[in-house]
């Protein structure tokens, strides 16, 4: 694959693709995102606000070769391939790439890393498994990012408009969900754009944009009592705080009785080690004041 691909013209390797592309050329391509976007031309992604992207299945690095021009930086992210690599050929252009199987688990990107998440043709099925890909997505991408999603050009046959509620419908109500605003549409690519409206995200239970181990002591005041997403358990906020947590790290927990009463079985449940504080002040506020331990027994 690598070799039918990288071609030597005038003592330069040169990249070609061969099953046909959607655009004439990448550059095309970009113009016609920056256009879609609300901008003069892609020289001015950068100025928007866009300086970095994940690429999703990248093919043959095109895409990102032209925004490094641009001084954009783009992430290829592709699944591991026997024969031919799309990795592969990204790195030996200079690129930044990493395996990792978008579908099969969490990308190894913090939360809101990505000014725009891009797609094109990359093969998967956004409307499957309840659009947890779309979650995924929606994680890393920052309030006010774009989602671009350029489907393949073998769609089913029919008028230019039937083929866009083809393609959309399957995900509009995904999108909606998520607060993502369908910015524009053209030919065959659509593009979101995430909110940056916190009220969206009040019902969603997502981890803490962070790495593990972060943090030596975590404190809330009334967090227990208020704990009202229905999409996030009390067990959620527990394993999220374990897993921010450094070993023999402290949690201060202030809440009502019942509250903290129900707080130290999660924390035992967690392998802290908890004691309840009366703060003797005529109150129902208590104190739970907890130690991850080194090595958990």
């Amino acid at each position: 694959m690598t070799k039918r691909l990288m071609l030597l013209e005038e003592n330069q390797i040169a990249f070609h693709a061969e099953d046909g592309t959607i655009f004439n050329s990448v550059k095309d391509y970009t113009r016609q995102l920056a256009e879609m976007i609300g901008l003069g031309s892609d020289t001015e992604l950068p100025q928007a606000g866009i300086r970095n992207i994940l690429d999703i299945n990248c093919g043959f690095g095109s895409f990102g070769a032209h925004l490094l021009s641009l001084k954009i930086m783009a992430v290829c992210i592709a699944a591991y391939e026997a024969t031919g690599s799309q990795v592969q050929l990204s790195l030996e252009r200079g690129l930044p790439a990493m395996i990792g199987n978008f579908i099969s688990r969490q990308l190894p990107y913090p939360s809101l890393s990505y000014d725009m998440v891009h797609c094109a043709q990359c093969g998967i099925m956004w409307d499957e498994k309840n659009g947890m890909f779309l979650v995924e997505v929606d994680r890393v991408l920052k309030p006010g990012g774009y989602f671009v999603l350029t489907s393949p050009t073998s769609r089913p046959q029919g008028s230019s408009r039937e083929k866009k509620r083809i393609m959309a419908n399957p995900i509009e109500g995904l999108t909606q969900q998520l607060c993502w605003t369908l910015l524009a549409q053209q030919d065959e690519t659509f593009i979101w754009q995430k909110t940056a409206d916190i009220d969206c995200y009040a019902s969603r239970c997502e981890p803490f944009p962070t790495y593990p181990r972060t943090y030596d002591m975590l404190h809330a005041y009334g967090l227990i009592s208020h704990l009202s997403s229905e999409r996030c358990s009390m067990v959620d906020l527990f394993l999220e705080m374990d897993r921010i947590l450094r070993p023999e790290g402290w949690v201060i927990l202030s809440d009502t009785i019942g509250a903290i009463e129900m707080a130290r079985m999660l924390a035992a449940q967690v392998r802290w080690d908890a004691r309840i504080i009366d703060l003797q002040n005529g109150s129902d506020q208590r104190l739970l004041v907890c130690q991850k331990p080194f090595v958990k027994k």
